[in-house]
């Protein structure tokens, strides 16, 4: 019988983990922008949704920081 194939070699898996990353900083810096063109414009609308985005990606810079430090310690 033949070996399972695998699911990709730590070089993939860590570019991948790489380009996730810049979203998130991308995400974030997106929704820096947002909410200083709401404060600029007095709508507290695209305030909230600007930080919401921030938010949204320092939650996913920190799953992703998190998976990479479990994948780590797991040698996975």
């Amino acid at each position: 019988m033949s070996d399972p194939p695998r699911r990709g070699t730590a070089r993939t898996r860590r570019t991948v983990a790489m380009m996730f990353q810049g979203n998130a900083k991308a995400k974030q810096i997106k929704g820096k922008v947002k909410e200083s063109v709401g404060k600029a414009l007095g709508d507290t609308s695209v305030q909230r949704a600007g930080r919401r985005e921030q938010l949204r990606g320092k939650a996913q810079e920190m799953t992703e920081k998190t998976t990479a430090r479990v994948r780590q310690w797991t040698k996975h």
